[in-house]
């Protein structure tokens, strides 16, 4: 308790002391919190704001990208792809929970 106290007064001090507010920023980001709440948190200083949540994960996207082009600069390869589909049905199907469909592509970069 007395750990996020003091970051809240630090971070209300310096805009760059939010080391863990953007740690429970990305944790509510990563377990699909809706970005209301993280707006509400953001606003009590518990947590980074979801605009700003949206903004590093834009610039750590695109980090990998420049590091996955440079690794791979000079080298043939050959890209496979793969799509994977999964349906989760339930037992009793509801208007609110009728199951879920999830589609995702996988890729392999292979050496030729």
């Amino acid at each position: 308790k007395g750990v996020i106290v003091l970051s809240i007064l630090m971070q209300s001090s310096n805009e760059h002391c939010n080391m863990l507010q953007t740690i429970i920023g990305f944790f509510l980001n990563s377990v699909h919190t809706p970005s209301r709440v993280i707006d509400l948190l953001s606003h009590a200083g518990i947590s980074v704001a979801a605009s700003t949540l949206l903004k590093m994960d834009e610039s750590l996207i695109g980090q990998c990208k420049e590091k996955i082009i440079q690794a791979w600069k000079g080298f043939l390869i050959g890209t496979a792809y793969d799509n994977l589909d999964f349906t989760f049905k339930t037992k009793q199907p509801t208007l609110e929970n009728g199951g879920r469909f999830l589609s995702t592509t996988s890729a392999t970069f292979l050496p030729l």
